[in-house]
């Protein structure tokens, strides 16, 4: 996007709060690397400093040299590390697998290097490197490093009370009270250890509360719906004021397929009412968004923003949507329009128990669910075959006319498709696009900055002014025409709107994605024809 091009989106901002993805780290790809296709996945290392794995399979493998190097957008080009060289896989043919070391917090781009007879390849994958866990002794460990810690201290206590004791008796002079003497000396050594060792435990007491303060958690939102002006407004908001780091960091969201935010709804327990939304900005902390014609009851919400050093986040919260929404004019007569890109799908309930035998429809076999408009959408899946978590997946999408034939697929929000993903429980959420489930705002900016061979250091630029300029910026995308607004789109992601698509086949749209954890999951489909969108559900049942 043409604001990227500012010096101040050079400066590290580290948001130690939440990624866009809940409870689900693994970051995928799918897509170019110069001339090669790729599919990539990065599992992130849960506590900083540690390892990351990388996974890559190269397309058509003739010889070529896979390299993996780690650039940080705090440092940019200048900070980038040392590559490795990526290694097959035994008993995986295209497959390789590197490792690199994630040394601090803050967005990193996975830079993978391809070097064959298609000339050399690059891409950059934004991940967000963040402490998820906060890892316990083994009990056994522990018990071990108890024993060989109390042997240590009376090793040195039993040291020190002899060595004060040994004395040279010299001929016709009185020996002194040498077991008094050794008692002194032990007693005042095991004093001294035990005031060491209290302050020893007050330092790495203080030094586990810094870091818990660090790791991982969604910022909290707090959402109500009102009737303002005869429409259900949903107000979401978010106290910054609580958050212990990056407490302005929401005044630096930047578009993200044109949107500040895209909010994701998914009714509680059955997941049957599910909307995809884009709420406009109320102030740099609220947002708000019409409500399309949900049914009353509780919902998971999700809203996925992206900050202006590429750290996306999600903002959490559980809303209540009344059968009459309180009456308010307090909104500051704010015009609050709905989007054209937004979507919503009321079904069945979720099915746990999922059986049954793949349906072919047009040559085309798998779990099929029928579409708004008569045309069908295909999962190519056989509903008796396991998904397995932390398995490496890629989902692919058939969408056949109501005529029979294959449907012709349109951009939607500048991607032939778009997916969410939520367990029954809410507990895992993921936003899907067939070029990987990151935000492509993101890789953008990775991409800028290490254009950038001097990697210059800027200061944070004024909250205020960087808001007015961001919204000026949308307002202008959304004064475009929808023509206008996929030529602008598809021009700031590259080739990115294409990513996804089954070679020239219109019809299909496939996501990379890795189940991160076993539960029954929700996948809702969207995509674009005949200038409507159309979205499906999916029921996974994701095992071990």
């Amino acid at each position: 996007m043409k604001l990227f091009k500012y010096p101040f989106f050079i400066l590290l901002f580290v948001c130690s709060n939440a990624f866009a993805h809940v409870n689900s780290p693994d970051v995928s790809y799918q897509g170019k690397a110069g001339n090669y296709n790729v599919l990539v996945n990065v599992s992130p290392p849960d506590v900083i400093p540690g390892v990351a794995t990388i996974s890559i399979n190269l397309e058509h493998y003739n010889g070529e040299k896979i390299y993996i190097e780690t650039q940080y957008y705090f440092a940019g080009k200048k900070g980038t590390a040392g590559s490795e060289l990526a290694q097959p896989v035994a008993g995986s043919p295209g497959w390789f697998e590197g490792t690199q070391w994630f040394m601090t917090s803050g967005t990193v781009s996975v830079h993978i290097i391809i070097d064959g007879p298609k000339g050399k390849g690059e891409v950059n994958i934004p991940v967000m490197s963040v402490d998820t866990a906060h890892r316990k002794m083994p009990l056994g460990l522990g018990a071990l490093l108890v024993i060989m810690g109390t042997s240590l201290i009376a090793l040195i206590i039993t040291i020190v009370g002899a060595s004060v004791s040994d004395a040279v008796v010299k001929p016709g002079t009185t020996p002194p009270n040498l077991s008094r003497k050794r008692l002194y000396g032990m007693v005042f050594t095991a004093g001294f250890l035990c005031i060491l060792l209290f302050f020893v435990y007050r330092w790495c007491k203080s030094d586990n509360s810094i870091y818990l303060a660090y790791v991982y958690k969604p910022i909290a939102g707090h959402s109500q719906v009102f009737n303002y002006h005869g429409h259900n407004v949903l107000q979401l908001h978010v106290d910054t004021n609580a958050l212990k780091f990056g407490h302005e960091q929401l005044s630096y969201v930047v578009p993200d397929h044109g949107k500040l935010m895209h909010l994701a709804l998914a009714k509680v327990n059955t997941l049957d009412a599910f909307a995809h939304l884009h709420p406009i900005r109320e102030d740099a902390n609220t947002y708000l968004v019409n409500l399309p014609d949900l049914p009353a009851g509780k919902y998971f919400l999700y809203g996925d923003v992206v900050s202006w050093n590429g750290f996306s986040e999600t903002i959490t919260d559980t809303l209540t949507i009344p059968v009459k929404p309180p009456i308010t004019d307090t909104l500051h007569n704010i015009s609050i329009k709905t989007s054209p890109d937004d979507a919503w799908l009321i079904s069945r309930p979720i099915m746990r128990n999922i059986t049954g035998r793949p349906v072919t429809v047009c040559g085309v076999t798998g779990t099929s669910f029928k579409l708004a408009d008569g045309s069908t959408a295909i999962w190519e899946h056989n509903p008796g075959q396991p998904v397995k978590v932390k398995h490496f997946f890629s989902l692919k999408f058939d969408f056949i006319g109501a005529n029979g034939k294959p449907a012709k697929l349109q951009p939607y929000m500048g991607m032939m498709g778009h997916a969410i993903i939520v367990r029954d429980d809410g507990v895992v959420y993921e936003h899907l696009h067939p070029i990987g489930n990151f935000a492509m705002a993101s890789q953008q900016l990775v991409n800028s900055r290490m254009s950038d061979e001097k990697s210059p250091i800027a200061h944070l630029p004024d909250p205020k002014k960087f808001k007015d300029s961001i919204d000026r910026l949308v307002a202008h995308i959304d004064s475009m025409t929808e023509d206008q607004r996929n030529t602008y789109l598809a021009a700031e992601m590259g080739k990115s709107m294409d990513m996804g698509m089954d070679g020239m086949n219109m019809a299909v749209v496939q996501f990379p994605y890795t189940f991160p954890s076993p539960g029954h999951y929700r996948v809702w489909v969207e995509v674009k024809v005949d200038g409507k969108i159309l979205t499906a559900d999916f029921d996974v049942n994701a095992v071990d």
